[in-house]
């Protein structure tokens, strides 16, 4: 294992340097995590007026986080993280529309770019329109 430098940290927690590292490392999972909140998903800014709107809006925000790291660990799965970012996949796929034609739902024509990253990604479109049920 290359070694990249070294890294200072007093502590009086009585812990070993591997579990004060595993500590260190997390809170920057955290601040990464914040700020995809912040910067990102701009979920740090509401103009909710009652406790059951923010209440509301946080849970969203904390779903499309959620998303967020779903679609950075496919990334990372399919090895694509060099060549595309998850606002890069957001951007993509924000052009696959569906649409609602006499009761049926079914996919917009596809662009050729967002047909490609879904493929990448290894995502199944289906072929056949989807039907409403009941």
């Amino acid at each position: 294992m290359p070694i990249l430098g070294t890294i200072a940290v007093r502590t009086t927690c009585g812990k070993s340097a591997q579990e004060v590292y595993g500590l260190l490392k997390s809170r920057m999972d955290i601040e990464k995590a914040f700020d995809v909140f912040k910067n990102i998903l701009e979920s740090d800014k509401n103009y909710m007026r009652d406790d059951k709107q923010l209440e509301g809006f946080l849970f969203v925000s904390f779903i499309a986080l959620q998303f967020y790291y779903r679609i950075y660990g496919k990334l990372i799965e399919k090895e694509l993280l060099n060549n595309f970012s998850v606002q890069d996949v957001i951007e993509y796929l924000k052009r696959v529309h569906l649409l609602k034609i006499r009761g049926k739902t079914q996919f917009a024509e596809i662009p050729k770019k967002s047909r490609n990253l879904i493929e990448k990604l290894e995502y199944v479109l289906p072929e056949e329109p989807i039907t409403k049920k009941g």
